[in-house]
């Protein structure tokens, strides 16, 4: 009952741990792709600036935009790589905490099994120095009760003797 408990919990320990994990990810992809996106804007405004400013051709805009588009895809493909990165960062590092979790849950086991081993050799220890104090309780009892009985006989002989002798005395007055 106590495994199926301690299985329990470390499934939901595990669930919960990969959706922290899924959490983290989800409010680094969200930071990491605003500031991004700013960073992008910022730069597109700045260069649309520049080419106004320059009164740049049809065919420059167009290239200009070409360039952007680019290194907006280069930069998305970027974050994706770091976001990849991160991830597999932080599973690492979730599979170490769990690894570390069973490890510590498996001492805690080997504890309790050889604290349970200790305590029934100590129990049998225990029995077994009851059953020797009986024991010897029991041959003290015995030779207790056989020195009192060799003393009732030797009392019942003695107060026989006395008798016999008194008679042997009555009769031979």
């Amino acid at each position: 009952k106590d495994q199926t408990e301690e299985a329990r919990k470390l499934r939901e320990a595990a669930l919960e741990s990969q959706r922290n994990l899924e959490t983290e990810m989800k409010k680094l992809r969200a930071e990491k792709e605003s500031k991004l996106k700013d960073r992008l804007a910022a730069k597109r405004k700045k260069k649309e600036a520049a080419l106004k400013k320059a009164k740049a051709s049809a065919e420059e805009s167009r290239h200009a935009e070409a360039e952007l588009l680019a290194e907006e895809l280069s930069e998305s493909e970027k974050l994706e790589a770091d976001l990849e990165e991160e991830r597999k960062r932080l599973e690492d590092k979730r599979k170490e905490d769990e690894n570390e979790r069973l490890k510590k849950l498996q001492e805690h086991e080997q504890q309790q099994a050889a604290n349970a081993e200790r305590e029934a050799e100590e129990a049998q220890k225990r029995a077994l120095n009851e059953m020797e104090k009986v024991k010897r309780e029991h041959e003290e009892n015995s030779k207790r009760r056989t020195a009192e009985l060799e003393e009732e006989r030797n009392r019942k002989k003695a107060k026989l003797k006395k008798k016999l002798e008194k008679r042997r005395k009555d009769r031979e007055k």
